[in-house]
């Protein structure tokens, strides 16, 4: 009787559904996400709950994008 062994990748998922090998996931470093509030960059971990929230519902927009909206073009 013969032994089949299988390497089949495996995967990780992100928020958005992107599949990610997990040899590559546990490369991956944790990083330190810096934004500005208030005129001053700060990391983002050091911020109080408020601040906190608030970067978690900012909505961010691409230039280029909101630039050749239908909207935008409506009103220029």
């Amino acid at each position: 009787m013969s032994t089949v062994v299988a390497n089949a990748p495996s995967f990780t998922s992100t928020a958005d559904q992107t599949f990610i090998p997990m040899d590559i996931e546990r490369k991956r470093t944790k990083c330190e996400v810096w934004t500005r509030v208030i005129g001053y960059y700060r990391p983002v971990q050091e911020f109080n709950i408020g601040k906190k929230q608030e970067v978690k519902e900012r909505v961010y927009y691409k230039e280029a994008v909101t630039l050749n909206s239908s909207r935008a073009q409506q009103t220029s």
